[in-house]
């Protein structure tokens, strides 16, 4: 049963957009100090949302969808030759599921990342206390 049905959203002012060069954007965030029922994330993230330490967010731009997520139904999917292709070539490649937690290796590779996308941005530099709030922050309160 979900005992907090109202979710309270705010808008950005127009900034920068992140996508696009010479273009402004605006943010739709749900409000940080609200604790979120796991139908009701599940809800937003089916609607778009992404989760980014403690805030839920998604793009909100009155003449642009081109950075929208896209969902793709699995069982209607047919890969390309091009995809198939990158299956055989990554077929060598294993992915396991883990508890998250901070390990020195998993924050090399945050780092990385961070130095490499996102060196002009709000989260350069990383940090362990920024690792910890962005991945580890408990979504189901």
């Amino acid at each position: 049963m979900v005992s907090n049905p109202r979710i309270k959203f705010y808008l950005t002012p127009a900034h920068d957009c992140s996508y696009f060069k010479q273009r402004q954007a605006t943010t739709l965030f749900v409000d940080p100090r609200m604790p979120l029922e796991t139908d009701q994330f599940a809800m937003l993230t089916e609607n778009g949302f992404r989760r980014s330490g403690d805030y839920i967010y998604r793009p909100h731009c009155e003449s642009c969808v081109a950075c929208q997520s896209l969902r793709i139904p699995v069982s209607r999917f047919q890969a390309s030759r091009s995809q198939k292709r990158v299956w055989k070539r990554n077929a060598s490649i294993e992915g396991k599921i883990i508890e998250p937690c901070f390990t020195e290796e998993f924050y090399s590779l945050y780092k990385k990342y961070i130095d490499t996308r996102h060196s002009d941005g709000d989260m350069y530099p990383a940090s362990e206390a920024q690792f910890r709030s962005f991945l580890l922050v408990p979504v189901d309160t």
